[in-house]
Formats: C-alpha cells, structure tokens, sequence
C-alpha cells in the first residue's frame, strides 16, 4: 500500500469482533469504474464514521470472478450503496440486489446515490437517493451520513472499531493543475476497461506502472482514458511527452513553474519539483511514449506520494511493474466496428477486425470510413486488392499503411486544406502541435497558407482529420500517431525534399532567435519538438544545410540557456555534421562557438578553450578584428582563458575588447557596458580592486540609467560591487549595498528564489566579516533551511549552503558541529559526483582545515595530500586550486613542527605566484605571508621580518590602513619585532594597529580583540603586569559579560586566557606560536 492509497481496514479476526449471525459489513459499495474516486471516498467518509463497508475497488482482485465476489458481499452487507451510472448498469445491480433482501426499510436497504444529474430508470426509480449533485465536500459529507443513519441500522461488532481509513481526495473538488497538452477522452474507446480498474487498483499498491507495447495498440489512448475516467482522485494531473529528453525535461520544468516554485535553472526547478511532490499527496504523472529509464526515473522523488504513468515501446523498465498491451480482442474489435463502423454484418465485422489484426489504431480509420459511407464489403474488397499480405500475417506498420491509404484517399476528395496540414504535420513533433502559432512561409500551397490564416478553415481541417481518425485535435494542439506520420512521408516518395523544408521553414520563422532571453523561452519549449524533428527530416534528406544548422545552432543555445547540457551537446553536434561545412565557413563557425560554450558549462575548460579560440581567429580572418560577431568569440575565448586560470591572457585580450566594443557600439551600449563589467572581474581576479571598484560603479551608473534600479542586471552589477569592497575592507558599504539588493530581490522574485538566497548568503559573508556572527549564522540557517525544503538535502547548493553555515560556526568556535556539517557534505558529494570532482575536492580541504582547527593534524595532512594529488593530476602544478592546496598543506606541517618541508612547499607557492600573478598580487602577498610565518617559527627572524615589512607595505598601498589582511600583518611583524627584542617598536605597531582597529572595525570585531590580546602579550615582565591588565580591562573586560553565541571562536579563547588576570585564580595561558594567515 503506498502512502497515499486509502487505508483499508485489518481483517475481523475470531475474539475481536461479535458479527451479526448474518451479516459482517454494514455497507456493500457497487460502483461503476467511472465512479471508482466517489466510491473511495463515500468508504473512507463511513468508515471514518464507524461502518463497516466492503467495496468493489478495494475487495474485489484480479483474478477472481467478479458476479460471485458481487453475490458474496451482497449476501454479506446488510445493505447496498448504489452509485448511479448508466441506466443498464442499474438495472444489473437491481436485479442482484433483488436476490437478498427488499429493495426499502431499515432492516436492508438498497440506497442509491445521485452523483450527477439525470434521470433515474427503472425499479431504482422508486427509491430516494442521496443526492451529491453539485455539492461542496463538507455538505456532501453531511448528506451522505444524514442519508445512511436515517435509512439503516448497523450490523451489531464488538471489541475494536474499524480502523478508520486514510482521508481521500473529494472527487468533487477540481483539480488544482490538470494539463493533458490537448488530448481528449475518446467516446469510441473500448475493451480495455477491465484494465483501467486493474491500473487504478494497482497503482495504490505499487505508485509506478508502465503500459508497454508495439505502436498502434493504443498505449497513449489508454493513459488519456485513465487520467479523465480517475481524475477525480488526484488534485494535480501532468501529461509529460517523454520521447526526447529535451521534452522530457521540459515538459517537467514546466510543472515546477506551474505550482510557483522558484527556480533559476532547470536543474533547480527539477530539484525543487521533486520536494515539492514528496510534500504532496494526490498527484498524477503520465510520461508518453518514455524511451530512457536512465532519463526518466531521476526525475521522480525518492519516495512517492503520488502516482506515475508511463507508456513505452520499450518492454523492461527497471522499479516499475509493467503491463504489457495486446491487440483488442477479437470479439471487442468485431463490437467496435459494428458500434462505431455501424456494420451490421457480424461475420464481415469479424473477417475486417481479424484482417487488421485487431489493432485499435487501424479499427479506428477503418470505422471512420465506412461510417462515412463507404460499405464495408467494399472496404475488404479494397483492402484485398492494396494490401493482400494484411490477410497472411502484415506487421502493424504495413496494418496501418493499408487503412490510411484508404482514409486518405476519402480525405483528399473532401479537403485538399487537411490534406496539406497532414503533410505538414508529419514533419513536426507527433504530440501538441500549436497550429495557431505556425504560419505561412514560401513555398507553401495556397490551401495550406490559407488553413494557417484563417482559424475557421483552420478548425474544418481538423474536424476533416479527426473524422478519418487521421489526427486528434484539442486546446488548438493537433496529435497525430508517430506510425501515421512515418508512413505518410514513406507514401510521399520523391516530394519528402519539398515538404520537409516546407516544415523546416515553418518552424524556423517560429523558434525564436533571442533564445537566452528568458522571456522568450515559453515560446522556445511550445515549438522545440517539433523544431527538432522538422531539422532532423531536413538533414536525413539534405534540405537546406544553412538553415537546418541555423535552427539546430538556435535549438542547442535555447538548450545550454535552460542547463540541458546533454541533449544541447548532441544538437550541436549533429549541426556540426551537417553536410558542406568548411572549417573556416560562418555556419561552422556560428554552431562551433556554440560547442564552445557547452563544454564550459559542462566543465571541460581546454576543449572550451579550444574551440573559442578557433572561432575567434577565424572570424577575426574572415570578417575582421572590429567585427562584432569577431568580438562577440573573444569575449567568449576570454571567458574560457580565465576559468582555465590564464587570467593575465584573458585580461589583456578583454581590454582589447572594452576599446573595441566602446568604438564600434558606443560607451552606453548594453554590450560595451557588459564587456566593461567583465573587465572589472579579470581586474578583481587579479587582486587590483580599487581599479575594479571603479570600472564597476561605472557599470552600476550605466545600468541604472539604462535599465533601471532593479533591474536584474542592475542588482548583478551592485552584487559585484558589494564583493569588492569586501574585498578592499570596506565591509560596513558592501553591507549597505547587499541589505539594498537583499531587500529588491525578496520584493521582485520572492523570499526563497535562488537569487534572494544567494543575496542572503552574501550578506552573511560581510556580516561574517564585521564580526557579526549571531545575525550570519540566522541568514546562513535561512538559506539552509529554504534549500533542503526546495531542493532537497543533497543538492549542490544545498550543500554549498551547509558549507558556508559551516564557516561560521567555526568562526564561533563550533568547530565540532562544524566539522560534523562539513563531514555530511564531503560524503554526499563524493557519493553525488565522485572522489575527485571540484565540489568534492573543494569539502574535502575544508573539512580538512576543521581538523586542523580540532587539532587533528594527522588526519587533516592526509586529507590535503590526496586533495594535493588529485588537483596536480587535473589542473596541473601551478593551477590556482593546485596552489592552494599545497598552502594548506603546508599550513598542516607548520603545526605538526615540520618546518623545513613546510618552507619548502611555501617556497614553491611564493615563486609560482610571482611568476603567475605577480609581485604584489593578495593571493602572491599571502603566500609571502605563511613563508614569513614558517621562518618565525625556524627562528629565522631577520628573514622573516623583511618579508613581513615587504607584505606590510604593499597591503597599505594595495588595501589601506584600515584592511583586516593589513592590521593582521602589523601583528605578525610585532611579534617578531618582539623575538629580536625590539620591544618598543613591536608595541608602537600594535598600539597603531588596535587604535585603527577600534575606529574602523569597532571595539567587538575579533580582529580588534586579537589586536589588543597581542599587545597585551608583549607586556611578559613582572613589572609591567599593571600595564598589561589595564589594556586587558580597557579593550576585552566586555567579554566577560558577552553571551557565547555573539563570540567568535578566538574570542571565546582569548575570554579563558584572560580570566586569570581579571578575576585570579590562575595564570593567563601561553601564547601559542604565530601561524601564518590563510
């Protein structure tokens, strides 16, 4: 029983109960399988009321004969329920019920009950229903009770009551989302009832089914006939089209921005969809025509809480029970030709139906012929003559082949207008055509030009189609089955060439051109199947290469746009391949920017580096160096130099590009603007911030003024800003600047967009940083919190959320919870993206340096080496994540006393940092700093003090006064002032250094409070211990009074080593040795 299934009752078992001598259940429930959710719920409702009730639904099962099982409950149930439904229905029903008991009163009652309006036939006529028409769940349920308690007695039970059952959906409630993409209930549909209950039944025991089987046997049909007979029972009902993972994954997104999710990416909107669904209950899925498991069951969550649908030509599906689907029966398909056909001759009826092999698709044209005047006799007749291998053993396709002739043939007499929109629809997608949205384009016939215009001719085509059961048509959007399409294009012969780049034509006026416009992208996933297919057709038959590439070029970018990376890497590809293309030629050129910029976002670095430059030369040969298409591939080969870490090439190639785009586009175009804000990022990355700064507030100014102040844009661009001047120190404005971002976010987008939750965790970081901690760490839990709830515990932002929640507690001094967080996201992301991806390389140095923190060394040397080793393999030796790596390494080695190969490895850090980013580079100024440290610690303090003099003046003149990362300097400079015992001088800097501290970072930052401890420290003579407790009173006394959780880790520290000299007791405890800053 899944979770979501009504709960049925426990057995009666000997002692618990003392049943009537005749009767065990209070209501026998009769229903017909239309009204299987009514049923369900009339159940649940009196069992919740303490009745005992059998139902058809629920006690029922394959396999046992059904009239018994009905006489049985029957002769069982003291009274009967009837649902009301056809008039032949309740006739049966009557007549059984006759059998056992009177048809009024108390004693037994036949009750019947009134779901829709009409009239009421027969015996039951004479009987009061309870009336549900058109009522509300609450006055429904009031009905019904008042209805059974006025009419009935209970059947006599001792010990425990029923147990009750789980609450089910109110059938007639609506459906809060229902979206069939255009398919309609087939009043013809038959024979396959028995197997719609069977489903329903089935689906409350194990939530995943899967219809499979041949083409033509009616799979989709028996998915559209199960959403509308059972929709009752579910609040959301999705039709997915599955057979191109592009659809599939679109079709799902869909959904997510349906129910008001909010997302940035597809992946986030799939990651969101998927809690979303595991918090809801009564939800149907239906995958058509799925091809993929390894595509499709990702997608769903871990534990379902609704039910999901999948039909497939594919026989296994692994976790899924399947069903496989039969021709009809011979007697079902003589009945449907005699319904529907209105032949009235069983034994041509039957000689037909054996003939087209009792396909449902194939009974379905041939009845519509006949209906329309052809007789049947000469349908056979026709069909000897055409097709005679359909009366040896033909296959479906063949099957198909020789009753659509015969349709079409009746079609063209009649509307030569369908006949051409049937062409053209057999070069499109096979499900939700949007006839409204295609138009006319050259080349085109008059009739069809004509169809695509006018929606009254438009929908007489389609009423002409659906009469020969050719194509099915709803909401404007037009199906046809995939074996119709392949044998009409087969029937084309040598005209497949022009009307496949009549379609090709059609559908590349209509795919939009500004693809990573988001504004653009409904339209973009309305035409993106049947772009696909109509490029596919082209292609197979060489129609047009340049237009075909250009529509598979737009296709692949709208695909990298909404993060469908693989199937947007095969689109491209197969643009790539299109015949007649020259390695230098514009069309190649156009598709191979685009490869480039796929494998960049999948992560392959050179191949995008690669590619990008390739294009970018040859355009620069081919069309010039000023061109702006030629600009347009640098600034792409730019963005490949810089994530491959070539940051010096990629920033002089980008200030090529600034001058050029300003004079050929003008300072205020959108694009020279765009072109200046990633020429502050190259700047930035390359530790010049206050010329970032400034190219940045001119980005901000421009922006504002073109676009506005909220702009999304606009707020990008002041997020920008806000991480430089965190950058420089100036945290107070990169706050004001986040809280205003912050704040137009949650207004534009909503509290738990991506967007909002990252504008939070920015302004945890800052907050971070002003020694804000207690208001950082509630931010940080926030976007934690908003992330698990919509995309699940394990997704990687989720996981970067933890990361970050991580850094402050450790900056708390938490670092055991700490360390427990950072072990739960090293885990998963090995499990997720394997030992050595980024994100996995990236959890394991920062659990590594928790350990550190915990005083683990060995553990956290072992750690760093593998992080080491695997980032030398990947990115090579002097990658910057390689170099980091070999920082903290060596950080680890300080601690443990290996000095000298810590200085060895600090050594190589420093001359490659130089040589990579130059002399006075942060990160170049940082490794200067841990060489100096290591020294200190050798004791080779003249060496290390010039070192820390050369930091010293270079972080004043890059940074400032006032930068944490300078104040820091000053300290570490003290210290070994103090070891060569020039102690004046040593606490000359720190007095400097906390004064400074004080003004621009506030008394309570913990740099201040490690400032003062280091001047406090130079104080060691017993006769200076006056001095040194009257710093301690004047700068950290208030730590005393603060409560833990506004302390950073270091403050909580230096709280316990000053207890002694405020309070006695005890000797503050020993300064550890100076460790260089990471």
């Amino acid at each position: 029983m899944t979770p979501d299934s009504p709960a049925r009752r426990t057995t009666d078992r000997p002692g618990d109960s003392l049943p009537d001598p005749e009767y065990t259940r209070d209501f026998f429930i009769h229903h017909a399988d239309d009204d299987v959710a009514w049923a369900e719920w009339i159940a649940c409702e009196l069992e919740q009321a303490g009745y005992g009730v059998i139902l058809t639904a629920w006690d029922i099962r394959p396999g046992h004969n059904r009239l018994e099982e009905i006489d049985k409950a029957l002769a069982t149930s003291r009274h009967t329920l009837h649902l009301l439904s056809s008039e032949q229905d309740a006739e049966a029903v009557v007549r059984t019920a006759a059998q056992h008991q009177g048809l009024a009163g108390k004693e037994r009652a036949l009750i019947p009950i009134r779901l829709r309006d009409g009239d009421v036939a027969g015996s039951v006529a004479a009987l009061q229903p309870i009336d549900l028409c058109d009522v509300d769940e609450d006055e429904a349920r009031r009905r019904l009770l008042s209805g059974v308690g006025n009419s009935t007695e209970r059947v006599a039970r001792g010990g425990f009551p029923n147990k009750s059952a789980k609450p089910v959906r109110f059938p007639g409630a609506e459906q809060e989302v229902w979206e069939l993409r255009g398919h309609r209930s087939d009043p013809r549909f038959t024979g396959r009832d028995e197997l719609l209950a069977d489903l329903h039944r089935d689906l409350r025991a194990s939530a995943i089914q899967a219809i499979t089987g041949l083409g033509g046997l009616g799979k989709t049909q028996v998915a559209i006939e199960y959403a509308f007979r059972h929709g009752g029972s579910y609040d959301l009902i999705w039709w997915i089209r599955a057979e191109d993972p592009a659809t599939l994954r679109g079709d799902y997104v869909e959904l997510a921005k349906e129910l008001g999710l909010p997302f940035d990416t597809d992946d986030q909107a799939i990651a969101a969809l998927r809690q979303s669904l595991r918090r809801r209950r009564n939800w149907l899925l239906l995958f058509d025509n799925a091809e993929d498991p390894k595509e499709l069951l990702p997608l769903l969550p871990e534990k379902l809480t609704g039910h999901v649908l999948i039909t497939s030509r594919k026989p296994e599906w692994p976790h899924v029970q399947v069903r496989h689907l039969d021709m009809l029966t011979v007697p079902a398909a003589v009945e449907y030709l005699r319904q529907w056909g209105r032949m009235s001759d069983a034994d041509t009826a039957r000689e037909l139906a054996e003939a087209l092999g009792c396909l449902p698709l194939a009974l379905a044209q041939a009845a519509s012929v006949i209906a329309d005047g052809m007789s049947a006799a000469e349908y056979l007749e026709h069909l000897r003559k055409e097709s005679p291998a359909l009366f040896a053993a033909g296959s479906h396709q063949e099957t198909i082949a020789s009753t659509w002739r015969v349709s079409f043939d009746r079609l063209a007499d009649r509307s030569p207008a369908a006949v051409a929109l049937f062409r053209l629809a057999a070069f499109l997608g096979a499900e939700a055509i949007p006839l409204d949205q295609l138009v006319p384009v050259t080349g085109m016939p008059a009739e069809l030009a004509e169809v695509l215009k006018d929606p009254f001719k438009r929908v007489a085509a389609t009423k002409a189609l659906g009469e020969y059961s050719l194509a099915k048509t709803g909401d404007g959007l037009m199906s046809i089955h995939r074996i119709v399409q392949a044998v009409t294009r087969a029937e084309l012969g040598a005209d497949q060439t022009r009307w496949a780049e009549i379609a090709l034509n059609a559908t590349s006026n209509t795919f939009p051109s500004e693809v990573e416009t988001p504004g653009s992208w409904p339209a973009c996933e309305t035409m993106l199947a049947h772009a696909l297919s109509s490029a596919e057709h082209a292609q197979r038959i060489e129609a047009d290469v340049t237009k075909t590439s250009d529509l598979l070029d737009r296709i692949a970018r709208y695909l990298l746009a909404r993060g469908r990376l693989e199937r947007a890497a095969s689109v491209v590809e197969t643009a790539l391949k299109s015949a007649g293309f020259s390695a230098d030629a514009l069309d190649y050129l156009r598709c191979r920017n685009t490869q480039g910029l796929i494998l960049l976002s999948r992560g392959d670095f050179p191949g995008a580096r690669q590619a990008q430059e390739e294009v970018y030369r040859a355009r620069i040969q081919k069309l010039g160096a000023h061109d702006v298409d030629t600009l347009r591939a640098g600034r792409d080969f730019v963005e490949a130099l810089f994530r491959q870490g070539h940051w010096a090439q990629a920033t002089e190639v980008q200030n090529e590009l600034v001058d050029a785009f300003t004079a050929i586009l003008g300072a205020e175009d959108l694009e020279s603007v765009t072109a200046v804000a990633y020429q502050a990022t190259l700047i930035g990355a390359a530790g010049l911030y206050r010329e970032a700064r400034t190219l940045e507030e001119r980005v901000v100014e421009m922006r504002f003024r073109l676009l506005g102040e909220e702009h999304t844009d606009t707020l990008k661009a002041n997020a920008n800003l806000a991480a430089t001047l965190r950058a420089l120190g100036e945290f107070r404005q990169a706050r004001t600047i986040q809280e205003h971002v912050l704040a137009a976010r949650k207004r534009i987008l909503g509290d738990e967009h991506p967007h909002t939750l990252d504008a939070n965790a920015n302004l945890a970081s800052t907050l971070r940083e002003l020694g804000e901690f207690r208001q950082a760490r509630t931010l940080e839990e926030h976007v934690l919190t908003a992330r698990k709830r919509i995309l699940g515990d394990e997704h990687p932002h989720t996981l970067t959320a933890n990361a970050h929640l991580a850094i402050t507690l450790n900056m708390l001094g938490e670092s055991h919870e700490a360390r427990t967080i950072q072990e739960h996201v090293f885990t998963a992301s090995q499990r997720i993206l394997g030992d050595e991806h980024p994100h996995t390389l990236t959890a394991n140095a920062n659990l590594a340096d928790t350990l550190r923190r915990l005083g683990e060394y060995r553990q956290a040397r072992t750690m760093q080496e593998h992080v080491l080793t695997a980032r030398k393999r990947i990115l090579g030796d002097e990658h910057p994540d390689t170099l980091t790596a070999n920082a903290n390494l060596a950080a680890t080695l300080r601690e443990l006393g290996e000095y000298r190969q810590a200085r060895t490895l600090e050594e190589h850090v420093l001359t490659a940092r130089k040589r990579i980013l130059g002399d006075e580079h942060p990160d170049t100024l940082t490794a200067n700093a841990h060489l100096a440290a290591t020294l200190h610690a050798l004791g080779e303090y003249r060496q290390a003090r010039t070192m820390q003099e050369h930091v010293l003046t270079a972080r004043k003149r890059i940074l400032g006064d006032e930068h944490p990362d300078t104040l820091t300097v000053i300290a570490h400079l003290a210290i070994t002032l103090n070891a060569l015992e020039e102690t004046a001088d040593a606490r000359l800097l720190l007095r400097e250094a906390l004064d400074i501290s004080v003004r621009a970072h506030g008394k309570k930052n913990p740099l201040t409070s490690r400032m003062a401890m280091e001047l406090a420290s130079v104080f060691s003579s017993p006769h200076e211990a006056n001095a040194k407790k009257a710093i301690i009173v004047q700068h950290l006394s208030w730590l005393s009074k603060e409560p833990p959780g506004n302390l950073s880790g270091e403050q909580k520290t230096i709280k316990e080593r000053i207890k002694g000299l405020l309070f006695g007791g005890g000797k503050a405890g020993k300064r550890r040795q100076p460790k260089g800053r990471k």
